[in-house]
Formats: C-alpha cells, structure tokens, sequence
C-alpha cells in the first residue's frame, strides 16, 4: 500500500502517473516502466489488472522455459533449484534477471534440438515466440534489463543463424519487439513514445553508476567473480559441445552474471542480495545445460559457499529469518487468493485509508491550478488530493545527467509547468544539496514566488515574467586540476552558478563500464571560516548548480528570494574539487573546466514573515529564569554543522535544531523551547523555538510520547557583535528554567 518516503513516493508516482494518462519516455523519464507495479507489488486501483496480467504472462513464459530446459535433468538438480528459486523469491532483481537467462536458455535447447529436422515446425516457432515475449516485457517494468534482454535475445538470434534455423531466428527476432508493443499499448502508451521510452532508459542507465554508487565490502565483489569465473570456465571446459553452444552458453551466462554483478554491487549496501542470488541461480541453472554432474559440481560449490558468505553479511542468518522471509512472501499470496477469489475490488478500501493517513500526515492545502512536488514525497502530494503535474524526472535525486536534468528545467520553463510548486531541499547522501534539479533553481528564483513556509517546505506559486530571466550573466571560465583551490568571483550581486565539465580518461569509461567510476568531493571554505565537504555527482555539475552562497536547508533557499544578506556568512570563498579515494586514485592527475556565471538580479522580495525567521521576544527580555536545572536534550545542528560545536561563528542567522524534554520517564514535554543568547554582561536575550517532529527520540528510548520533543529555530542576529554564550531555556507549567549543560561559545557578527 502506498506509504511515505523516497522509495514508496516513486512507486506510487509511477502507479498515479499511468492512472493520469501520462506519456512515458517523454512526461515520465524513470528506471521503471508502466509496468513498475509488477516489481514493486504496490497496489492501486488503476494499475491492478496490469500487474496482475502482466504478472501471469511472466510467470507462465517462466514456467514454460523450466520444463523445456529441465527436460530429461536428473531430479536432485531440479528439486535444488525448486527450492533455491522458492527462498529467493523476495529478490525481484534475480528473479527477472534469471527470467530473461532461462528464456534463452529454452530456446537454445530448442534449437539444437532441431538440428536434423529440415523445418523447425509451427509449435516450436510458437513455442519460442511465447519463451521470448518476457524479454520485450520485462524493459517496461525496470528499465535497467533492457540491456540483459536484448543482449540475450540477439545471441538467440546468433545461434539460430549459425544453425541454419532462418524461421528461428526470425521469431527470436519479432517476438520481444511484438511483446513490447502489445504491453505498451495495452497500458495505454502512444507508440510514439516508444522509442524515447528507451533512449532515455539508456541515458538513466549511463548515469547511474556515478550518480548512485556505493562502496561496500571488497571481500563480497571477489567472491562473486571468483564464483562466476568458475560457472564461466566449467562452461568453456565443455569439448562435448560444440564451439556455437560454447560460445552461445559462455555470452548468455556471462551477460546475466555481469549484469547481476552491476545492479549488485555498484550501489554496494543491500543491493547485494542481487548479485548473491543472482550467482546462485545460475549455478542451480547450470546443471541443465551442462549434464555432467562432476564437471558442475564443483562451480556450484564455489557459488554456494559465495551466495552464503556475502548474504550472511548484510542479514545474518538464522531458521527463524529464513521462516519470517518465506512467511512474509508467501502469506500475501495466500492472503490474495483467499480474499480475490470472492471480491475484487477488496484492497481499494485499504489504499484509500492508506492514502488518507498520508493527507492527515502531511496535511497539504489543496492549492488551486497543479502542484508538483520537490525533491520526492510524491506519496504525500498524491495523496493531499492536489492536482498532480509532475516534471519528467519524477525526483530530483534521478536527474544526474545534463540532459536528464535539463528536461526538468525545459518543463518548469513551459507552459505546462505547474502553477504550484512544494519546495523542499533533502538531498541524497552527502550530496551537495544545490547539486539536485540544479538547473531549475534558477528558474524556480525567476517564475516562481514563495508564498508560504511550513514544516521545512516551502510553498511556491507561479508568477509571469517578461522574457527568459532564467539563465546567468558574466561567465568565467578556467581550466583546473584536482585538488587545486579556487578562488570565487567577487560576492556581490545575486547567487553564483558553476558549471563543472569533467573529462574522463579511457582508463576511467572503461572502469565505469565494467564497474563505477571514481568519486569526487568539494570543498568549500566560507566566509566565516568554516568549511564544508559533499560529495559531487559529475552529471549534475555538469549541468549546473548554485555554489555560493551555500544552500543547506530550504528556508536558505527561501532567502535567495529577498533575504540573501542573511546568507552572508554562506559566501564561499574558495572551493576545491579532489578524487574521493585521495591523491593516489585513478582520478588524481585529471582536469576539468569549470565556469562560473552569476544570476541576474531581481528585484527582492520581503519573506521575513513567510520563511518564519524568529526573533527576540522583548517580552522576556528582562525576566530572570527561576531555576536552572538540568533538562534532558540536546543541540544537534547549528547552522548545517553536525555535531554541533562548543565554539561557532554566526554573522545575520543562527539556526538550531535539536530536541528537549521536562522528562524522558514518563514521558513530559515542554510547553515552550528557548534559545537564550547572553552577553559578556549577563544580559539574556530569548528566541522562542519551533516545534519539529523527532520520531527517532522515541525510537532511540523506546518511549512513545516522544515523537515531538523536537524544536527548530531562525534567529535574526541584527544588533549583535561580538562574544556571545548561547544555551536553552524551557518553560513547563509556568517555569522557566535554564539548561545549564549547554554553554556554546558564539562570535556574532560581520
């Protein structure tokens, strides 16, 4: 059921953007198809039927493909992979992966099982036709096996003509195009949008592995090669055969074991589950086509004790885990069958309670005109019951290459753009926050104008402009080496852009084709002395971003609307962009052009009132605390710094966040959280904090009640300069009471 969060907002996204009747390939670009619904198992009412029909035609290709290629195997072999297949069912990715591989696999056993017939006969051209037609369905439903199917639907086509099997190879040919355009039709696709469907596939899948990887456990990447160097020799070792079935064997298990290998450990965290399975169906497959049990058994060993190795690092195993993942998978099915059979329609009623608890927690006003939504929480916005009009690149996370991300600022630039836009800055990782949809900040400054802030998101409306104010003036450009410190064009004026230009080397597009890229950071030092650190994505600087002032959270955003003196101190003085893995990696000699160019002034805005920026409540500037206790809490984040710091420097806005509470057991929040800022002379001065949502307090001491003991605060600074002490006050049943633990020392000013 849809739910909140990245991953459930894309998946219902998808799921709403057929209901609407989007077009994908052009108003959706995503690494899912129509038929996402079928690998996500998300239900909604409009994409049911699909899933389910498309669901049946994979699952009775793959059954047919099993018997063929399970023909005349000896038992244990296919008890083995009957039961290998039944626990890994979870993992979809293996799953359509091994698909795709046993469709092949199927066909060549039908090939060279006609060798000495002069025709192949109608049944088998039909038998292949359905054994094939998951390989033009399964690029509809994940993008990324586009790749694996159609590599694999051509060495079929290979074999067929080697063979002489001209009818074959024909049907080998056809039969996923034909597939392709039935599903894509039927889910209401105009053809089209076929083929931009899957160049823009192939662009997603270009960016990826630089946009999106992760490190992980070198130990896991050698037992998986080790692993598939041994399928991938016991294949070759095979003089029986002859040199096409070799070759034929040795390409469609090595291509599935490559992808595999990519979609597993390019992204190294739970994604490893994937390759492991991966390598382990294949060596429960191999069996099949190579009949010698002593020639086998020895790959499938090594693939065993790999699988085992790398799945027992990221889940530890136990029976009871195994049960609860069996249970968990097989329970819905029954769960279906047992309800479905009588009513059809017996989920909606829970997907619209799932939608409503969604609205009741983001409670989202219904804007007038089309709203979108950045940088993801589709979930939400859905759900609020606004009128939803998404840019092409459903989330700004997934636009990391310059012409992924400039489709979203063509579609921000159009007249289809939406009226409304909810604004929110939550990059992925450690990214550079301006890094996301970056080239649509500027038109975001220039058509669009804040209206209201609320809970960290800021609600923006459509405005008209004279002409194009969308782009930037007084480019500066220079050629530069890693590692080198740059030095940033004077401040005055409006926000900075830089475009970032990295050419790689041949040694670095080999090694991002067969595994990723290296990575890269910034560097920023700012005007008041501190200095930053992120990670940047080649793509996305590439094609543009703001770099100065540093952006951290959305009401800095709000700021570059009308209040950027208040951002002075988020200047940058100077940058550096350097190899990730450090001065001996594969990127340490690179060069890159870098140009910076600033955007046009505009006339400011007043947002004091929309971006909620606090100041000192006169009221209680002479009142003295009654008591000072200590109080249970903590300051976490001061001006985008965490941990916070005992010493900071703070020029026109101080921002806090962190949480306090009267009592942890029982449960006791305050009524009001201050921010007390003292002067050499003892005089206080009070900030009245914001309340912020804290789910992870109540996790961390298993305490409901707990959930808002968050606070957040803007404070405006004017007045001060010099040496200041900052702390917290609460007040609780008329009593204000100061946290004597925090003393953080402060210098205020320019």
């Amino acid at each position: 059921m849809p739910a909140a969060g990245l991953d459930p907002s894309w998946m219902l996204a998808v799921n709403q953007a057929v209901a609407q009747g989007l077009s994908f390939g052009d108003q959706v670009i995503f690494t899912f198809g129509p038929y996402a619904s079928v690998y996500t198992q998300q239900y909604h009412p409009a994409t049911d039927a699909m899933m389910l029909g498309a669901s049946m035609s994979l699952a009775l290709s793959y059954w047919l493909a099993l018997v063929l290629v399970m023909s005349g195997a000896r038992w244990p072999w296919t008890v083995a992979f009957v039961v290998i297949s039944l626990a890994v069912t979870y993992s979809r990715d293996a799953i359509f992966f091994v698909e795709a591989l046993v469709a092949a696999l199927a066909t060549y056993t039908i090939v060279s099982s006609s060798r000495e017939s002069r025709s192949p006969g109608v049944s088998r051209l039909v038998c292949v036709a359905l054994l094939l037609a998951p390989l033009g369905l399964l690029p509809l439903v994940k993008g990324s096996t586009l790749v694996l199917c159609g590599t694999l639907a051509a060495l079929c086509v290979l074999l067929s003509l080697a063979e002489k099997r001209i009818a074959i190879a024909v049907t080998c040919a056809l039969s996923p195009v034909a597939s392709m355009l039935v599903f894509w039709v039927a889910a209401g696709q105009p053809v089209a949008a076929l083929p931009p469907y899957i160049t823009n596939m192939a662009e997603m899948a270009g960016g990826y592995a630089q946009a999106m990887a992760l490190e992980g456990n070198v130990r896991e990447i050698a037992l998986y090669v080790v692993a598939s160097a041994a399928l991938l020799g016991t294949v070759l070792a095979q003089s029986a055969l002859t040199k096409a079935s070799r070759l034929f064997l040795f390409c469609a298990f090595g291509m599935f074991l490559f992808v595999a290998f990519k979609a597993g450990f390019v992204r190294h965290d739970a994604h490893a589950f994937a390759a492991a399975n991966s390598v382990l169906l294949a060596a429960m497959i191999l069996p099949f086509s190579v009949r010698t049990t002593a020639a086998v058994l020895p790959a499938v060993l090594v693939a065993v004790l790999s699988w085992a190795d790398i799945h027992t690092h990221h889940a530890p195993a136990s029976m009871a885990k195994v049960i609860d993942t069996l249970a968990s998978v097989y329970s819905a099915t029954r769960t279906g069958l047992r309800h479905g059979v009588h009513r059809r329609d017996w989920l909606r009623p829970q997907f619209d309670a799932a939608l409503r608890r969604l609205n009741e927690e983001a409670a989202f006003p219904v804007l007038p005109g089309t709203t979108d939504i950045y940088s993801f929480n589709q979930s939400s916005l859905i759900a609020s019951g606004n009128t939803w009009a998404p840019r092409p690149v459903l989330q700004s996370y997934a636009a990391y290459t310059p012409p992924l991300a400039e489709a979203n600022r063509r579609h921000l630039s159009a007249d289809q753009a939406p009226r409304n836009i909810i604004f929110r800055v939550e990059p992925v990782g450690t990214r550079l926050p301006s890094l996301e949809d970056g080239p649509s900040w500027p038109v975001l400054l220039s058509r669009y104008r804040p209206v209201r802030f609320d809970r960290d998101f800021l609600f923006l409306e459509r405005r008209e402009v004279d002409g194009n104010d969308d782009g930037g003036n007084s480019s500066q450009r220079s050629r530069r080496r890693f590692g080198e410190s740059i030095t940033m064009p004077p401040s005055a004026g409006g926000p900075i852009l830089a475009h970032v230009a990295i050419r790689p080397s041949l040694r670095d597009r080999i090694g991002s084709f067969l595994f990723k890229p290296g990575q890269l950071k910034i560097r920023l030092r700012l005007r008041n002395g501190q200095r930053r650190e992120y990670q940047l994505i080649a793509g996305m600087a590439a094609a543009g971003f703001v770099v100065s002032p540093l952006v951290e959270n959305t009401r800095e955003f709000g700021m570059l609307y009308g209040r950027q003196e208040l951002l002075e101190s988020k200047q940058v003085d100077s940058l550096e962009i350097r190899p990730a893995d450090g001065p001996d990696g594969p990127l340490s000699n690179g060069e890159y052009t870098i140009t910076f160019s600033r955007l046009n002034d505009r006339r400011p805005l007043d947002l004091s009132s929309v971006l909620g920026i606090d100041i000192f409540d006169p009221q209680l500037a002479d009142i003295e605390p009654l008591a000072a206790e200590p109080c249970r809490g903590s300051i976490d984040v001061i001006n985008g710094a965490a941990p916070a710091a005992v010493k900071i420097s703070a020029a026109a806005l101080l921002r806090l966040d962190g949480w306090a509470v009267v009592s942890i057991d029982p449960p006791v929040l305050p009524d009001a959280v201050y921010v007390v800022v003292t002067d050499s002379l003892g005089k206080r001065r009070y900030v009245k904090t914001r309340l912020s949502r804290r789910p992870d307090v109540a996790a961390f001491f298993h305490t409901a009640g707990l959930e808002n003991a968050g606070f957040t605060v803007a404070a405006l600074l004017a007045g001060l300069n010099g040496k200041y002490s900052l702390g917290l006050a609460v007040q609780h049943s008329s009593r204000l009471s100061i946290c004597p633990q925090f003393n953080i020392v402060a210098n205020i000013g320019p």
